[in-house]
């Protein structure tokens, strides 16, 4: 059994801590997470076999604990059954860059590839609609750019399919003409990525959240934001209410057999770095503040 460190904001009541994982990373660099996806329908419970059963909010627990990569998930999960409608989809990245968008349709499984090629997918997931859906409309909005009067707006709305036209159009001019040169520089332009699309708290205009349109109401919003490094086992990680970015290093963790389940909450640890002191006669770098007399 794969260790790993799950990350939670959701409290489910019913259902055990420790066996739903919204978002997680094991030590092998695999991560698993869910997002909202409005009329999902699992499957049926298999009587016959429930060794093959999975909760659905227990699929990422699964997934970090026994596997290392996309194409061993791959295989294995069309042999199981993902029981109890809940609605949400699965995103599952490896080390290679590869990823598995899962979601449940109609009592189907349904498993689409994300190479990520800028082509026929783009390493991008939002929430509703599927996943199918949000590619066919990156590649007519591709399409309306390439008229000879192209005159295409970024999308600005907070609706999932405008988020993810929006990550789609920045994350390609970042890609196309600013790589990053250094390790930081590609957290920040990441970093620039991510808050691009963070809904804020509150009955944001856009949203859609009031009951009536089955959206979350006043919850529809961004409750954590995180960027996840495959090949160095890191996390960064914030939420709605602490901005500041918390570095957890998978190889510092104690992840051995046997050892305690252990927890961190991020929302008690201080959400601002205070550089009051740190002022001296000269401060090196581009970046400089100065205090004026």
């Amino acid at each position: 059994m794969k260790r790993h460190v799950k990350i939670d904001g959701i409290n489910l009541g019913i259902f055990a801590a420790r066996d739903v994982v919204s978002e997680g990373m094991n030590e092998a660099g695999l991560t698993c997470s869910f997002l909202t996806l409005q009329n999902s329908s699992f499957q049926p419970y298999n009587w016959m076999h429930p060794q093959r059963n999975i909760m659905s909010y227990s699929l990422c627990k699964w997934v970090l604990e026994n596997f290392a990569s996309v194409d061993d998930v791959q295989v294995a999960l069309p042999k199981m059954n993902v029981f109890l409608d809940t609605a949400v989809h699965f995103a599952i990245q490896d080390v290679g860059k590869k990823i598995l968008v899962a979601e449940f349709l109609n009592k189907e499984q349904l498993l689409h590839e994300d190479l990520n090629d800028g082509r026929d997918t783009f390493g991008i997931m939002t929430n509703e609609p599927r996943f199918e859906w949000q590619l066919q409309n990156v590649k007519h909005l591709e399409w309306k750019r390439t008229l000879a009067r192209s005159a295409v707006a970024v999308p600005g709305n907070w609706y999932p399919d405008e988020r993810f036209l929006r990550v789609h159009l920045v994350k390609q001019a970042i890609e196309k003409t600013k790589q990053p040169a250094t390790y930081r520089e590609a957290v920040a332009r990441t970093v620039a990525v991510l808050n691009t699309v963070t809904v804020p708290m509150g009955d944001i205009p856009g949203t859609d959240s009031s009951a009536a349109s089955g959206g979350e109401g006043l919850g529809d919003h961004t409750q954590w934001g995180l960027i996840r490094d495959h090949l160095n086992k890191e996390i960064y990680l914030r939420s709605e209410t602490n901005p500041s970015f918390r570095r957890i290093q998978l190889a510092e963790l104690q992840l051995g057999e046997g050892e305690p389940v252990t927890t961190m909450e991020i929302e008690q640890d201080p959400w601002f770095l205070d550089v009051s002191k740190a002022f001296t006669s000269e401060i090196p770098g581009r970046v400089k503040a100065s205090s004026i007399v």
